[in-house]
C-alpha cells in the first residue's frame, strides 16, 4: 500500500512538471543569474575582527614629575583589530573611525595612513588604498586608561563588515586539496544532474 501511494506521488509530481515545466524554467532561470551574479561580483568587501585584547598588570609604580608614587601598579591594555579586503576590487579611502585618540597605534604590515578629526571630536585614520586579498593588522595600547572603541569603518565602495575571529589550528594542505576535489566532484555532479533535468523539461514540454 505504501509503495502504491509512493508511485501515485511520483506519477502526479511529473504530471506537474510536464504541464509546468516551462513555467519553472522561467523561474529558475533568472535565480540562478542573480545568485551567481552576486556571487563573483568582483566589488571591494572590507571586513573587520577583533582577534586579541588583553590588559597586562605591570609592577612598576607611576610616579609624577617630582618623583612622587601616584600608583604602585600600572595598567596596559592592548587590543588587535584584523583587516581584510575579500573582495576583487581594491578598498579605496578605508576609514576606520573610533571614538577619541588616547592610545598609541602600530600597524602590521607598515603602511601609510593620514590622520584626522571629524566635527565631533572623532578619531579617524584613513588609508588610501587596500588592494584585493590584502589583510593587515591595526594594534591600539594605551597605559592607565581605557582603550577607544571603533565605531565604524568605511570606503568608498561601502561599509565595512564586523566579523568573528578565533584561533583555529593549521590543517594538513594535503587534506585540504582532498575536500577541495571532493567538493569540486560535487558541484560538477549537481551542474550535471541539473542540465539533465533541464533536458528533460524541455522535452517534455515541448
Amino acid at each position: 500500500m505504501i509503495i502504491l501511494l509512493k508511485i501515485a506521488d511520483m506519477d502526479y509530481i511529473m504530471n506537474i512538471l510536464s504541464q509546468y515545466g516551462k513555467e519553472l524554467i522561467s523561474i529558475i532561470i533568472p535565480f540562478i543569474t542573480f545568485t551567481l551574479s552576486n556571487f563573483f561580483n568582483g566589488k571591494a568587501k572590507v571586513s573587520i575582527g577583533e582577534l586579541h585584547q588583553f590588559s597586562f598588570l605591570i609592577d612598576e609604580p607611576l610616579k609624577d614629575d617630582e618623583g612622587n608614587v601616584i600608583k604602585e601598579k600600572q595598567l596596559l591594555h592592548t587590543k588587535y583589530y584584523m583587516v581584510i579586503n575579500e573582495g576583487r576590487e581594491p578598498a579605496k579611502k578605508l576609514e576606520l573611525i573610533f571614538n577619541y585618540k588616547n592610545m598609541h597605534l602600530n600597524l602590521w604590515p607598515v603602511r601609510p595612513y593620514t590622520e584626522s578629526f571629524d566635527p565631533n571630536g572623532r578619531y579617524v585614520i584613513t588609508f588610501e588604498y587596500v588592494a584585493p586579498k590584502e589583510s593587515f593588522r591595526c594594534e591600539i595600547l594605551s597605559i592607565n586608561s581605557e582603550l577607544p572603541e571603533m565605531l565604524t569603518s568605511r570606503c568608498e565602495q561601502g561599509v565595512a563588515r564586523s566579523i568573528l575571529l578565533y584561533p583555529q589550528k593549521i590543517i594538513n594542505k594535503y587534506y585540504l586539496k582532498f575536500i577541495q576535489c571532493c567538493v569540486f566532484l560535487g558541484m560538477a555532479s549537481f551542474i550535471y544532474i541539473f542540465i539533465m533535468l533541464l533536458q528533460w523539461l524541455i522535452t517534455k514540454t515541448g
